[in-house]
């Protein structure tokens, strides 16, 4: 492999992203009180090469409700899972990684009704939260290149993102990238 890589640029690209990747996937938080990490789910992706923007990378994770007894059903059979569940992403370099300058630049432009700006630790994002649905999303951008979102369902409000988002080294993210 080391051999080949001298001569192919696109290779060694390939295999430094796949360090990049690794080490984001360590920036992924721990379940939050009462959830539990769907290991399965947790991911590392070099998503530049899929969309033509080598560098980019990305990195998630689902969390899901700790609770016994997670469906319920109406009178049609349709079966719903009742459990709160949250999906965090990391993404670095190429458009992805500028998600929350345009989350934000969406909502200064007049955003829906639901969304307003945050501040956490010092970097801006946006939060949106419909509570017909119970579903809400956080998107934070940290410096050029880096962006988290969170996204839930069947939450009272979105604290418990805000949360997850706060328990990230989110300086030490965005200077390791």
């Amino acid at each position: 492999l080391g051999d080949k890589m001298l001569y192919d640029p696109v290779l060694a690209l390939n295999k430094i992203n796949e360090v990049l990747v690794e080490k984001l996937n360590g920036y992924l938080p721990a379940a939050p009180k009462g959830f539990i990490k769907d290991e399965e789910s947790t991911k590392g992706n070099n998503v530049g090469a899929l969309f033509g923007m080598q560098g980019a990378i990305m990195a998630s994770a689902e969390y899901n409700e700790d609770k016994p007894e997670p469906v319920s059903s109406d009178d049609a059979g349709y079966v719903e899972d009742t459990r709160s569940k949250i999906t965090v992403s990391l993404a670095v370099g190429g458009i992805l990684g500028k998600a929350g300058a345009f989350a934000n630049f969406g909502q200064m432009a007049g955003g829906d009704a639901n969304s307003k700006s945050i501040r956490i630790k010092g970097y801006t994002g946006t939060v949106n939260y419909n509570k017909n649905d119970k579903r809400g999303t956080m998107v934070l951008q940290l410096g050029d290149k880096v962006s988290i979102t969170a996204e839930g369902s069947n939450l009272a409000n979105t604290d418990i993102l805000k949360s997850v988002i706060e328990s990230i080294k989110l300086n030490e993210l965005e200077k390791g990238f």
